[in-house]
């Protein structure tokens, strides 16, 4: 498999957060002294930011962070 870009920033990404002390458990989950690492992505709700927010998400998530999205009306 020919690795692209995004393999290479994931695989930075991952360098740092295990640097950082955020290894992942075995769910794949990055935790540090028993804390989930998590993250909480909040926008306006309309359709873009809902395609944006779950592309984030699962980027976010094969990294090992949970995402909360919140999409909020005006």
């Amino acid at each position: 498999k020919a690795h692209g870009k995004g393999d290479k920033q994931n695989e930075v990404a991952n360098k740092q957060h295990e640097e950082a002390g955020w290894p992942k458990n075995v769910a794949g989950q990055r935790v540090q002294n028993n804390a989930e690492l998590t993250s909480k992505l909040i926008g306006q709700n309309n359709y873009e930011n809902g395609v944006v927010s779950t592309s984030v998400q699962q980027a976010w998530m094969a990294l090992g962070v949970k995402v909360q999205v919140v999409l909020q009306d005006e």
